[in-house]
């Protein structure tokens, strides 16, 4: 990359040169000896002459490094002065605040309005106004989002439910009178009994 770049750099300073050697060689290709009255009138394409540029391009050259050097000196000069703020690069070396950020509701708003027949979302907005009898300049705007825990209304809750009457259920099994528990044994040992005979 060096080596073109400085080839770039040699043919824009000697253009004129590189033009002309150019030109001479293609002059010096058979297809365009072959007819030479057919290139009379189009000769001019390929010749140059001596005085090619009429300003010296090294000269150009050597004005834009001097003018491009002066203007960062006189910049410097300008604002030495100045103070460099170092700042984190993400928030443009600022401080954020909440009021400048971007929450999670920004990217799952979408997902929420798509699927807003499941999750059923609702919206509250408290909006306190800086003149309770003229409503035009409001103080501060409060939006609160809430979605219904699909997890938990459908699944887990249910499940709650289930497992709590079940366990109601055998409570009051569980809870009864020893007696009643001797009767269940007695019987089926018995039953056992008949089985075996």
């Amino acid at each position: 990359m060096a080596a073109l770049a400085v080839l770039s750099l040699f043919f824009g300073l000697f253009s004129g040169t590189v033009a002309h050697l150019l030109s001479e060689v293609v002059h010096s290709l058979p297809v365009f000896n072959s007819t030479e009255a057919a290139f009379t009138a189009n000769a001019s394409l390929f010749k140059f002459n001596d005085n090619f540029a009429s300003v010296s391009l090294p000269l150009i050259f050597v004005s834009l490094v001097s003018v491009t050097a002066a203007v960062f000196f006189l910049v410097h000069i300008l604002t030495k002065s100045r103070k460099v703020r170092l700042g984190c690069t993400w928030d443009c070396g600022t401080h954020l605040t909440p009021r400048m950020e971007i929450t999670a509701t920004g990217f799952s708003r979408s997902i929420i309005t798509v699927f807003r027949g499941i999750l059923q979302p609702t919206q509250q907005y408290q909006i306190e106004y800086m003149d309770a009898e003229i409503r035009y300049f409001t103080k501060a705007n409060r939006v609160r989002l809430e979605i219904k825990d699909m997890y938990s209304s459908y699944f887990y809750s249910p499940m709650q439910d289930l497992v709590a009457k079940i366990s109601e259920y055998v409570k009051q099994i569980q809870g009864g009178n020893i007696n009643i528990y001797v009767l269940y044994i007695f019987m089926i040992l018995i039953a056992l009994l008949l089985l075996v005979i």
